[in-house]
């Protein structure tokens, strides 16, 4: 019951921006001087909010396709913006580092080296160092 109670408060929600939506675009073709077209815009907004409020399993249909289109459009545009982002800002940063010799993780490897241990500075150690380590 706790689930369906708020499937219906998200069908309510998904109602009311579906109306403000087609009240904007009304609004819009009402300043564009569309007669005809802006008074559809505001009868399906205004059909919109009443079944949002009072028969919202009208709405779940068209609820269930706009979220399931959102998620797979939200699905590719991640991969393609991250994809971007990667190739645009990381790769070219990688590939200067790479022509200068810049090593930011000091990650190479010395064979003279005995140890890649790092010794902590010399000091007097206090309790709260150990309590707040970050």
């Amino acid at each position: 019951m706790h689930k369906r109670k708020d499937e219906k408060s998200e069908i309510k929600k998904f109602g009311i921006g579906l109306t403000v939506l087609l009240c904007l675009i009304g609004g819009w073709q009402l300043y564009k001087g569309h007669v005809n077209i802006y008074v559809w815009f505001f009868g399906f907004g205004g059909l919109v909010l009443v079944l949002s409020f009072f028969a919202p399993v009208i709405l779940k249909p068209l609820y269930k396709v706009t979220t399931t289109v959102g998620n797979a459009v939200g699905w590719v545009n991640t991969r393609i913006l991250l994809g971007i982002i990667f190739y645009v800002i990381f790769t070219p940063i990688g590939i200067l580092l790479r022509i200068i010799r810049k090593d930011l993780l000091d990650e190479r490897l010395n064979k003279e080296a005995k140890s890649y241990w790092r010794g902590k500075d010399k000091g007097v150690f206090t309790k709260e160092q150990y309590e707040r380590q970050y």
